[in-house]
């Protein structure tokens, strides 16, 4: 792609907080996938329950 042909990088440096090993890079990233998972699935669950009681409501007027 041309626009990255001609990048030369930042001159601000960047720390993510993730470990230089591999192996407990690995470990981290399991862990950050994990937690961001269960994240999403309460919200989804706790959206999914709104849904429900909603349609509940409006069967039983």
């Amino acid at each position: 792609m041309r626009h990255m042909d001609m990048y030369k990088g930042s001159a601000v440096s960047f720390y993510c907080g993730f470990s230089t090993n591999k192996d407990n890079q690995k470990m981290q990233l399991k862990n950050f996938r994990m937690k961001i998972a269960t994240t999403l699935l309460s919200e989804a669950s706790y959206i999914k329950e709104l849904l429900r009681s909603s349609q509940r409501r409006r069967y039983m007027d």
